[in-house]
């Protein structure tokens, strides 16, 4: 898709990216919830049909079509976004018992996929410890200035956390 459509979002620069991979299958309205539900787990066990990757092909025309329309903001937008994932522990349980005796997870992460000048810092608690993920689009920003984002919030909550215990 990228080739095709206007600068800046032509080139690694604009860093587009047009992901299709949701199923497109259309329910009645008169159905019950259980109904939509037995008919889509039909539809997912199947996998792709004929019908579905040309719903896919269509998505991304129409896509295409509304990226293409659309004028590159001026500025491009940027920014950093701080989020904070309560309880942690509770999407990952430390320990899993199975047949063969206990699995131990250490360590976990969150993040996301980036096409934006954006950079989301991601913080969590597991296991009784702090830990932060930057994520950024390569395309925008080096692996440097990334440590240096990073450096910057430890530095600054540690200073607001000796600043808090006076």
């Amino acid at each position: 898709m990228r080739p095709h459509l206007r600068s800046p979002y032509n080139g690694l620069s604009g860093a587009s990216g047009l992901y299709t991979a949701a199923y497109f299958v259309k329910v009645s309205a008169d159905q019950t919830w259980l109904q939509n539900a037995k008919q889509y787990e039909t539809e997912y066990r199947d996998g792709d049909t004929p019908e579905l990757l040309c719903s896919r092909r269509q998505y991304a025309l129409v896509m295409k079509g509304i990226l293409e329309n659309i004028p590159p903001p001026d500025p491009p937008p940027s920014g950093l976004e701080l989020s904070y994932v309560p309880n942690a522990q509770a999407l990952a349980k430390p320990i899993h018992a199975s047949t063969a005796g206990f699995i131990e997870v250490t360590d976990i992460g969150v993040g996301i996929e980036v096409v934006s000048r954006h950079l989301y810092i991601f913080g969590w608690i597991f296991k009784g410890k702090l830990a932060f993920r930057l994520v950024y689009n390569e395309a925008f920003y080096d692996r440097a200035f990334g440590e240096r984002i990073l450096a910057l919030v430890k530095e600054n909550l540690i200073e607001n956390l000796r600043s808090s215990q006076l």
